[in-house]
C-alpha cells in the first residue's frame, strides 16, 4: 500500500481543511514551507482561502471594528491579525497600567484611566486605526509590525477625515493621544517619560505634541511598541519604536510638527 503524505493529498481536499485550520501569519507561513507545490497552492488560491478562513476562523466582529480594511488578502489577514493582537496587549496590560505610579510626591498616578475611561480609550484606538485605513501609501515604519506593512495614510488625507469626523468621534481620538502620552510619561522611555528634560517645560511641551502628532500620523502600534507590549519588543521596547523616539528628540530637542512626515521617511 502507498504511504499517503500530506503533499500526497488531492488539492480539493486541503482546500477544504486549510480554511478550518486557526489563522494566525506564523500558521501559514509554516504551511507554506511544507513543499513548493503546497506553497504554489496557497498562492494559487489565496482569494477563496482568504473568504473562508474569514467564514471559518475568524470573528465577524473583529472584521466590523475596521469597516475600511476590507481583508481580501493574505496581507490584509495579517493587519486584521495584529491589530486584534494588539487590542488584547493593550487589555492585559491594562491593570498594570492603571495601577502604574512615578512614584514622586504630588504626581498624579494611572489610577484615573479605571473604569468608565477604558471603553473610550478602545474606542479612540479604534479611531487611530480608521485613520491608518485613509489612502492606501507604502508602509515607512517597523518592518516587522505587519499593523504597517499595509496601510499608512498622508497627512493630507488623515486632516481631511479629520474635519469630517463629529465630535462624538474627535473626543475619544484626542483622549486616546491625551491618555497614551500620559501613560507614556510614567511607562515610557525616554524622552517620552517624565524623567527626560523634566523642568523644561517647552522641551517637554513639543516632545508630547510631537508623540500626539506620531499617534494620529502611524497609528496605536507606536504606543504598544514604547510600552513594550508587543512581541517584536526584543527586551522589553520595540526596537523601531526607539529608533522613532530618538529621531523625535533631535540634537537640538526640538521638533517641528510640520516635517514629521518627513521624518518617518
Amino acid at each position: 500500500m502507498a504511504t499517503i503524505t500530506a503533499t500526497s493529498l488531492p488539492p480539493e481536499l486541503w482546500l477544504d481543511i486549510l480554511p478550518h485550520v486557526p489563522y494566525s501569519p506564523s500558521t501559514l507561513t509554516t504551511l507554506r514551507l511544507i513543499s513548493r507545490r503546497f506553497n504554489a497552492l496557497i498562492n494559487w488560491h489565496e482569494t477563496s482561502l482568504v473568504k473562508n478562513i474569514k467564514k471559518y476562523t475568524i470573528s465577524a466582529n473583529s472584521t466590523k471594528l475596521y469597516p475600511d480594511l476590507p481583508p481580501q488578502t493574505f496581507r490584509g489577514l495579517a493587519t486584521l491579525y495584529a491589530r486584534q493582537e494588539t487590542l488584547q496587549d493593550v487589555a492585559r496590560a491594562w491593570p498594570d497600567i492603571v495601577s502604574a505610579s512615578n512614584g514622586a510626591p504630588r504626581q498624579e498616578g494611572l489610577y484615573w484611566l479605571k473604569g468608565r475611561y477604558e471603553p473610550i480609550f478602545t474606542a479612540g484606538v479604534l479611531l487611530l486605526y480608521r485613520l491608518q485605513d485613509t489612502p492606501f501609501t507604502p508602509s515607512i515604519l517597523s518592518p516587522n509590525h505587519a499593523g504597517f506593512r499595509n496601510h499608512n495614510p498622508t497627512h493630507t488625507a488623515q486632516l481631511a477625515l479629520l474635519h469630517t469626523l463629529p465630535p462624538t468621534s474627535l473626543a475619544p481620538l484626542l483622549f486616546v493621544c491625551l491618555a497614551s502620552v500620559k501613560i507614556l510619561r510614567v511607562l515610557g522611555p525616554e524622552p517620552i517619560n517624565e524623567r527626560w528634560c523634566k523642568g523644561d517645560l517647552e522641551v517637554r511641551s513639543e516632545v508630547e505634541m510631537a508623540c500626539e502628532t506620531v499617534l494620529l500620523e502611524s497609528g496605536v502600534g507606536v504606543f504598544v511598541g514604547l510600552l513594550g507590549l508587543s512581541k517584536d519588543s526584543g527586551k522589553g521596547r520595540g526596537e523601531w519604536a526607539l529608533r522613532y523616539v530618538v529621531r523625535i528628540s533631535n540634537p537640538l530637542r526640538r521638533v517641528s510638527l510640520g516635517v514629521l512626515h518627513d521624518m518617518s521617511s
